[in-house]
């Protein structure tokens, strides 16, 4: 059959150029001046645009160039755009526009199975590794199977697209190998002869053999027809060996034009020939030679409108200069460096959250001018991701050629928080951050959902370690409950019932984790487990719902398809199942991203024009990225098999930087530290910088270094006054306890927080207990002791202990620890308690006395009521003894004369004040700390002079009183610089006080 391209006679105009491989100067825009030449050739008949088909390398730079067309004046007609990538599963449209008559029969040839997608490769190729036996003597991690099963696959397919197979005479293992690769290459060679086998039975095609055969029915369709009409393949230097065939019969073709940039001069020298994998120009000379062109076959560009920019063709130069393809020859004394640099700048970072910083600065700075463009060019995507969340302080959002991870996106979030809070047993931290995830609602409207949240997290989930699972928090929930408060009950019984309903639609989805299954099960059981979570209170779920996750769902659907009839996985290898395929899964979401900002990777920067670019990550082994080992083909086989060398990735990255350079304004970043720690510049800096010395010259510091300094450091010191609140009277409380006033004294804004403004410090999640707690639950085993009138059995006690918060909060260390250290305690405290009760000057011993007094003040009519507690009260004939139990640091002496400590003396002005109001035989009063220790020795501290003390905390507690309910006083409650205050970041104390180290006291005088 004879097919017909409906040639029109005008491409036979001598305005036209001939076909063959054309070169356009990287100082040239690549993709305007193919759009003002394509113009230029068909002005006096635009129809004949549309006869054009034109190959790019990119997605993007085809829709670049499409936005190029549609803006022209005379674009009344488009050409046939395609990618590469586009031609195997567009067949069918390519050989349509390229024969017009082309029958049905003919496209019915097309017809292959269907691909096997990467995920799905990925996943069989882990499948296999599972059922691998003996391969390995160890059981492999997670994620160790998932990066050997990918490196698996890109070897399969760099094998069959170099049309290799593994023979046995390949199988010969040098003995300096060991027996690990002798075991590896063979494994190797059975998957080879296995994998058809695979792919039979999933009733799909490899990939790459997928590509070349419908590659080969287009070229055969080529050579029996060459079109007439011009076929032009726009900006490809050199890809994988799958499309050369297709490229040669391209190219061989009538009508076909190449044309790609080039940023190296001199390639009529045949020293290109020679060039190592690591020069720049390694990858187009490879090109060249698979095409068979000869030096003299190399073109330039015959038509471009533009004049050439002064800047970029001196940095032309200069490129050339230091990366020359014929290392002996001379070098151009009229190149002016100078001019190169112009608008060039670099600039090293400390870490790589300031070289984000500072990127997103330029950025920011470039919008101020109308129409300026400009990106980021990285391959570093930790990079990236810190510069789109700095461009959103401005509420920029990116174009991000990457795409957005599922695992970055909210519903991806969703997915695996909620897989972790089951693996870890539902850990306090990890539920709440699930319970306030957008999506949850749990049949509840928004704000009944929050209501009880607070009252959940308040009562279940803050406060010491407890048991895993929710029966701990529902026990912790009950323990809160009193018949006489009405509405926190009706709270927690709320609260209580969400957690009972959590519990019940998690439980499909835990017993799967626990037994295990396949993939495919798991992923939907988790997803219905979702559902359930988001289910609002009128029955609908949030899950999917939103315009952005469209995509998303068709990914999960896919992923569950992909998954399908594999083994099963435990509870810990889905975790890191779910993570690696969301985290590698990329969407682009239906956001509306800024015109003329972008993010590119090196790929995706091919052909591509800016008015500024930043070059980021230049650092050894991100750019370029050195090859890593592959773990399924050593050296040595590498060689035999003749493929290609691992290096040459390196001088891709190296010619992608070059061009990228030759823009208008340019600048070069690079950070020191990262998180893999103190990192090397990378060998394209490093070459430039050394050239530059050689010349006396140096890049510039960029102008956003000041602005990022700026920021960072303000020159101007400005006093800010310490803050000093003065609430009225009727805001200021009129009872409290000793333990308050001392607060009041040593820290007056924290005693406002507290009392006035109501505030408390929340506990934190899974706390760890601390020498308070220990204190507390000490001293309510010794009130609940003095109480026996014999000392308990050590198993009894111990039976306590172990049944208290405390104990189960600790670790199973520090449970051994505190267990002895508690019943030393507690036997040493018994010891003396019997001697004390054996004095027969003893009268009457009471415990937890509770005591208060009302104070008159004269500048508030209202008295004032102190409420204390009384650890011990032992009265004797002539004398009360006031005892306060202490586990943890005594008050010094100073502190208590100075009324820093006053808590004692100030139950000792209450007992008195008690006794002369019932009008009771006043008796001496003494006062003492109970040290309360583990060692068998009297630790009792009896205060001297204790009448004197309790007089001077007589006039203290009145001076003070009347200074803080005087409402002339301005500024009563004012902000000290205490160390131990909870409330410093309210009182915004570094901000007044200074450095943090420097100001803060243990104590504050009056």
């Amino acid at each position: 059959m004879t097919l017909s391209s409906g040639l029109d006679s005008c491409f036979s105009n001598h305005s036209f150029p001939k076909p063959g491989f054309y070169t356009l100067s990287s100082d040239l825009p690549f993709l305007e001046t193919l759009a003002e030449s394509l113009f230029h050739w068909t002005q006096k008949s635009p129809f004949l645009l549309s006869k054009y088909t034109i190959l790019f390398p990119t997605q993007r730079s085809l829709r670049t160039f499409k936005h190029i067309l549609s803006s022209h004046a005379h674009a009344l007609f488009l050409p046939h755009l395609f990618t590469l990538n586009d031609l195997a599963p567009r067949a069918e449209d390519f050989l349509t526009c390229l024969f017009q008559n082309i029958s049905v029969e003919c496209l019915q040839t097309l017809s292959l199975p269907p691909p096997l997608s990467l995920l799905r490769g990925r996943l069989l190729c882990a499948e296999a590794l599972r059922r691998s036996g003996g391969l390995f003597n160890y059981a492999l991690s997670p994620h160790a199977q998932e990066n050997l099963s990918k490196a698996l696959l890109e070897t399969l397919g760099e094998l069959a697209s170099h049309n290799v197979s593994l023979r046995d005479g390949d199988l010969h293992i040098p003995e300096t190998h060991g027996i690990h690769w002798e075991k590896t290459t063979l494994f190797l060679k059975t998957i080879l002869e296995t994998w058809p086998l695979i792919l039979r039975a999933e009733g799909a095609s490899d990939p790459l053999t997928y590509v070349q055969d419908r590659l080969k029915i287009i070229s055969s369709y080529l050579i029996k027809s060459p079109p007439t009409a011009p076929l032009i393949v726009a900006g490809i230097r050199g890809l994988s060996p799958v499309f050369m065939p297709f490229l040669k019969t391209v190219f061989k073709s009538p009508e076909s034009f190449f044309l790609t940039e080039n940023c190296l001069r001199d390639f009529q020298s045949k020293d290109y020939q020679t060039l190592s994998p690591t020069h720049p120009a390694f990858e187009l000379a490879s090109f060249l030679s698979e095409l068979d062109i000869s030096p003299s076959q190399i073109k330039p560009w015959p038509y471009h409108s533009k004049q050439k920019d002064r800047t970029l063709s001196a940095r032309l130069s200069f490129i050339n200069e230091t990366f020359p393809i014929d290392s002996l020859a001379e070098k151009n004394s009229s190149c002016n460096f100078s001019t190169a640099l112009e608008n060039v700048s670099f600039f090293e970072a400390t870490s790589l959250l300031e070289e984000a910083r500072l990127i997103s600065l330029r950025m920011r700075h470039i919008l101020e001018t109308p129409h300026k463009t400009g990106a980021l060019i990285t391959p570093d995507r930790k990079l990236a991701q810190l510069v789109k969340t700095e461009l959103l302080k401005w509420d920029i959002i990116v174009d991000d050629s990457a795409g957005t991870s599922l695992a970055q996106t909210t519903v991806g979030q969703f997915f695996l928080t909620s897989l972790q809070v089951l693996l870890s047993q539902e850990s306090p931290l990890l539920l709440i951050s699930l319970l306030k995830h957008p999506f949850t609602r749990l049949r509840n409207t928004p704000e009944e959902l929050n209501q009880i949240l607070k009252t959940l997290e308040l009562y279940a989930l803050r406060g010491l370690k407890t048991s895993p699972g929710i029966k701990s928090f529902l026990q912790r929930l009950n323990s809160f409950k009193r018949e006489d408060e009405k509405d926190l009950n009706d709270a927690l019984q709320k609260a209580e019932a969400l957690l009972k309903y959590l519990e019940e639609i998690m439980a499909p989805f835990k017993t799967l984790l626990e037994n295990g299954a396949p993939p495919a099960i798991l992923l939907k059981t988790h997803e219905e487990f979702l559902k359930s979570l988001s289910e609002t209170s009128e029955g609908s779920s949030l899950l999917w719902q939103k315009e952005e996750e469209t995509e998303a769902v068709s990914l999960f659907e896919k992923i569950v398809q992909e998954t399908e009839n594999l083994s099963p996985l435990s509870r810990f290898s889905y975790e890191s199942f779910l993570k690696n395929i969301f985290t590698k899964t990329n969407l682009q979401l239906t956001l509306t991203e800024h015109p003329r900002l972008s993010i590119l990777g090196l790929y995706e920067s091919r052909l591509l024009k800016k008015d500024s670019v930043i070059l980021g990550g230049l650092n050894e082994g991100t750019w370029p990225e050195l090859p890593s080992p592959n773990p399924w083909i050593h050296k040595n086989l590498r060689e035999a098999l003749s493929l290609p060398p691992m290096d040459a990735q390196i001088g891709i990255s190296i010619h992608d930087f070059l061009h990228a350079f030759l823009n208008k304004e340019v600048l070069l970043t690079r950070s020191i530290k990262t998180t893999a720690g103190i990192e090397r510049p990378s060998r394209i800096l490093v070459h430039l910088m050394t050239f530059l010395e050689s010349q006396n010259l140096s890049f510039s510091p960029p102008p956003e270094a000041q602005f990022l300094k700026a920021l960072d450091h303000s020159p101007l010191s400005i006093p800010v006054p310490a803050p000093h609140p003065t609430p009225p009277l009727s805001a200021r409380p009129h009872r409290f306890s000793p333990s308050t006033f001392e607060l009041l004294i040593k820290d007056p804004y924290g005693f406002y927080a507290q009392t006035i403004l109501n505030l408390h410090s929340l506990k934190p999640f899974e706390a760890s207990p601390t020498a308070s707690d220990f204190g507390t639950l000490i001293h309510s085993f010794i009130e609940n002791l003095v109480t026996k009138p014999i000392f308990p059995s050590e198993e009894m006690l111990k039976a306590e202990f172990k049944s208290s918060s405390l104990y189960k909060a600790l670790s199973k260390g520090d449970q051994y620890f505190w267990t002895y250290r508690f019943l030393c305690l507690l036997k040493n405290f018994w010891t003396q308690h019997e001697k004390r009760l054996q004095n027969l000057e003893l009268l009457n011993t009471s415990y937890e006395v509770n005591i208060s007094h009302l104070f008159s003040i004269a500048t508030n009519p209202k008295p004032f009521e102190i409420k204390g507690r009384i650890d011990r009260l032992e009265e004797f004939f002539d004398s009360f003894h006031i005892i306060d139990y202490k586990t943890g640091r005594l008050p010094t002496k100073e502190s208590i004369e100075r009324n820093q400590s006053p808590q004692l003396s100030l139950l000792g002005l209450l007992l008195k004040e008690s006794l002369i109001s019932q009008k009771r035989f006043s008796k001496n009063i003494s006062l003492s700390y109970w040290s309360l220790k583990k060692e068998n020795m009297i630790s009792l501290m009896v205060l001297k002079n204790p009448e004197t003390l309790i007089e001077n905390t007589r006039q203290f507690l009145m001076e003070i009183l009347d200074f803080f309910y005087n409402q002339e006083n301005p500024g009563p409650f004012r902000a000290t610089a205490y160390a131990h205050s909870a409330y410093a970041h309210l009182a915004r104390t570094q901000e007044w006080a200074g450095p943090l180290e420097s100001f803060l006291v243990e104590e504050t005088n009056f």
